[in-house]
């Protein structure tokens, strides 16, 4: 065969269906549907059978308790007549107080189509020796006390005994001491009590009042919590130091703050020349002024300039992170005398201040020199060419000598007077202190 079975909320079984094998496959046979009370006891059980292919009613038990207990006063069974259900049997027992009392009367009888059939009614009775039992506290103080038949097993029926708190324990009523039996004379049963160690709250927080541990601690336990950290910022570096106040031995609630020693933090400042040189270099403390303690920082002149101490690269302020201050420098062009001598080297024709760079020119009529009897002259260059100013410079004229075998030629409006001259074989005119080819091309 093949049972199913249904379970409700509290894990009881509601419904059991049986099947039979046949040729065929299974097939139902019996269901039992059980109903029970609140106290998950069994108070109705029915029996149905399968029957040209529906459930049909056969047998019912219905089942009644005494009292809370499991202990069954009363147990009817019925048949299912087709129409309704018929009473077969009854079993019913009396007690003198409750289910552990003694059984006091028994009734038993079954019916047949509704008729009763036999009755068996058994009364007992027993010798009475009562005894005193008394159910005290912890602290002795009394909580009742019983008058109960020898053998018979006393009931505490008071109030649950308690036991106040205290900081370190809480207690729950465990039992009596000892444990509860028959009487066989008079007894005093004590309150006994389980104890749980309290737990309390201990709170580590942070000195911004983040809380970096919470949680329950035993009563007598020693709390920790890791060590916590602070960042550093430009001004300090933090270190722990201690928890406030001092961690004790758990008693009751408490909250500890994180406390800090801190360190001021140091700078390096440096000073550098305008080569990057280091001039001046050491820590500080954040907060501090810088001050540069060495020589004005100074760079030769060259011949394009003269050098003086401007400030330095960024205005010195607080220290406040490392720090770099570099040497800035003005610097002025220099300016040189140019001179333009005559022939002699002493006879000074022009002179003129000028920045170094500049292109010296000469200002004035090109000097001339006097004719001799073999030779007139005319203005060739200066001596040496002119550069750039890059120093003190003088530059001396120098002339071109003519001799004297020309010839004059004619002077019109046209062509103003000029004069053929011969010059190291070559035939040139000068015109105007000018002298041109023949073809009238400018030499100077």
């Amino acid at each position: 065969g093949k049972t199913e079975s249904v379970y409700d909320n509290n894990g009881q079984t509601s419904e059991s269906i049986r099947y039979s094998w046949k040729s065929n496959g299974w097939q139902f046979s019996q269901k039992y549907v059980y109903v029970h009370d609140g106290q998950q006891r069994l108070i109705e059980n029915i029996l149905l059978l399968y029957t040209n292919g529906d459930w049909v009613n056969s047998t019912k038990t219905k089942t009644e308790y005494i009292g809370t207990t499991s202990t069954i006063a009363k147990e009817n069974k019925y048949s299912w007549n087709g129409v309704q259900w018929i009473i077969t049997s009854r079993n019913e027992s009396y007690y003198d107080s409750d289910a552990q009392a003694k059984l006091r009367r028994e009734i038993k009888g079954s019916w047949t189509d509704g008729v009763a059939q036999s009755f068996t009614d058994n009364l007992y009775s027993y010798a009475c020796d009562l005894f005193t039992v008394q159910f005290k506290n912890y602290d002795g103080a009394p909580l009742g006390s019983v008058e109960i038949e020898n053998g018979q097993i006393p009931t505490y029926t008071g109030e649950t005994p308690t036991k106040p708190a205290n900081d370190q324990y809480t207690y729950t009523f465990k039992g009596w001491d000892p444990v509860v039996q028959k009487v066989t004379g008079n007894a005093v049963y004590t309150a006994d009590f389980d104890s749980v160690v309290n737990h309390y709250l201990i709170t580590f927080k942070d000195k911004d009042g983040k809380i970096l541990d919470g949680r329950n601690w035993n009563y007598g336990a020693t709390p920790s919590c890791a060590e916590p950290t602070k960042p550093a910022n430009a001004q300090y570096t933090y270190a722990f130091k201690e928890w406030l106040p001092a961690v004790e031995s758990v008693t009751q609630d408490a909250v500890y703050t994180a406390d800090y020693d801190s360190v001021i933090n140091q700078y390096t400042v440096a000073f550098l020349g305008y080569d990057d040189a280091e001039l001046q270099n050491g820590l500080l403390d954040y907060g501090v002024m810088p001050s540069f303690a060495g020589e004005v920082p100074v760079k030769d002149a060259n011949a394009q300039y003269t050098y003086s101490f401007k400030g330095w690269d960024k205005a010195i302020t607080e220290v406040v992170s490392d720090a770099v201050y570099k040497a800035e420098l003005d610097s002025v062009v220099n300016q040189y005398t140019i001179l333009f001598l005559d022939e002699d080297g002493a006879t000074e024709l022009y002179s003129v201040t000028l920045d170094y760079g500049e292109m010296p020119s000469f200002v004035g009529e090109l000097p001339t020199k006097p004719e001799d009897e073999q030779y007139t002259y005319l203005f060739a260059a200066w001596d040496p060419d002119i550069e750039v100013v890059t120093g003190e410079a003088s530059y001396q004229a120098t002339y071109t000598p003519i001799e004297k075998i020309a010839t004059v030629l004619p002077h019109t409006d046209a062509a103003p007077k000029a004069t053929k001259i011969l010059i190291n074989g070559t035939l040139f005119i000068l015109r105007d202190d000018h002298l041109y080819t023949l073809d009238g091309s400018l030499v100077r």
